[in-house]
């Protein structure tokens, strides 16, 4: 029997030449930076490679999804490249892989949908007897109630109103005072969803807040690929501006989701640099659901075009002093009013009861 020759470990050299042509091919400047982007490319093969295994099994079990089974059972997870931050630098790391134009949101719990605020209001839950269920309310109808009404008042309260037609800048405004719409908050800034993300304790099991980016060059695209579609087999043959896409109450034939740029008079939009998403098929009250449609057909991206950064509860502290210190960034600065100051003034000594209690703990 032939004995196995022993191994000794060496170490490794990186070959300087091979380094160069790397740097050249992923355009970077360091021999670090190199290693980090190509570590990069790695996880994101990984990750396309798994996507693709996941995209073709779900296009062989339509129902599947339309059961709304994955729900609980994470089929959403393979279609988001989800990373952690343990420090503001991990944060800066990730936003450097973000290459193009992409929106973002915070959110407190990682385990949350992305789900509308009318959509989490009209869910009605009950209990009779032995039998128990849930079932939503119908979200466009309420919608157009809320709507009405908020017309009839808001004379009273703002001097400078949006078009009666124009649908969109009424629930921009509804949404930024409070009200339920079908509309998604997003930002430009990742620094404004970090705040969101981290400016109410967690309370889910996981202590993790999320921030979501989607890439909006990859989303201009596909909406303009499939209304194109839309209004290509439309039977009516006409063909709406875009305008008329956003501002349409009724529900589109194709799931696809539109970005909505609030009116730039709006003070707290332009200081949240806040934008929205609006589900333009309405029947899912969850957009994770559409954009699975988006990313496997025909074919899903090259590239993730959704992802998600993690925030343990161990940070929270830390990056709400950083956003406030560096960046400017706080309740009063993003809600001007008295309403924000008075807001920022409770998580300002929140957040000193915090490091004195990390002070006395010695874990500072």
């Amino acid at each position: 029997m032939t004995k196995a020759k022993s191994r000794t470990h060496k170490h490794f050299q990186l070959d300087s030449a091979k380094i160069n042509r790397a740097q050249e091919a992923l355009r970077t400047k360091t021999e670090t930076e190199t290693i980090e982007r190509a570590l990069d490319l790695a996880i994101e093969a990984g990750w396309h490679s798994q996507l693709k295994a996941h995209a073709e099994y779900l296009k062989s079990h339509p129902t599947w999804v339309h059961e709304r089974r994955y729900l609980n059972d994470g089929a959403f997870s393979p279609f988001i490249l989800t990373e952690q931050a343990t420090s503001w630098d991990d944060f800066l790391v990730w936003l450097d892989k973000l290459y193009g134009a992409w929106c973002f949101r915070g959110q407190r719990e990682t385990e949350w949908p992305l789900q509308t605020s009318l959509e989490r209001i009209t869910r009605v839950s009950y209990s009779r007897g032995n039998s128990s269920g849930t079932f939503q309310l119908n979200r466009k109808t309420e919608q157009e109630q809320l709507l009405s009404r908020f017309k009839q008042m808001a004379p009273n309260y703002f001097p400078h109103l949006p078009p009666s037609e124009d649908l969109s800048g009424w629930l921009s405004l509804m949404q930024h005072h409070g009200v339920p719409t079908l509309l998604l908050d997003w930002t430009y800034s990742p620094d404004v969803a970090m705040y969101f993300a981290l400016e109410e304790e967690h309370q889910l099991g996981t202590k993790r807040s999320a921030i979501w980016a989607i890439d909006l060059d990859w989303l201009k695209g596909k909406e303009y690929e499939l209304l194109q579609l839309e209004e290509t087999t439309s039977a009516s043959g006409t063909h709406q501006t875009r305008v008329g896409h956003l501002n349409s109450l009724g529900q589109g034939k194709t799931p696809v989701i539109v970005k909505i740029n609030p009116p730039e008079t709006f003070e707290r939009a332009t200081a949240q640099r806040g934008l929205f998403l609006w589900k333009r098929f309405e029947e899912t009250p969850f957009f994770d659901q559409i954009l699975m449609t988006m990313m496997i057909h025909p074919e899903i991206p090259d590239r993730p075009v959704i992802r998600k950064l993690e925030v343990g509860t161990d940070q929270r502290i830390k990056f709400l002093r950083k956003l406030a210190q560096e960046k400017g960034i706080y309740r009063a600065a993003l809600f001007p009013g008295l309403d924000g100051f008075c807001q920022s003034l409770k998580r300002d000594l929140e957040i000193k009861v915090k490091e004195e209690g990390a002070r006395l703990s010695g874990l500072e």
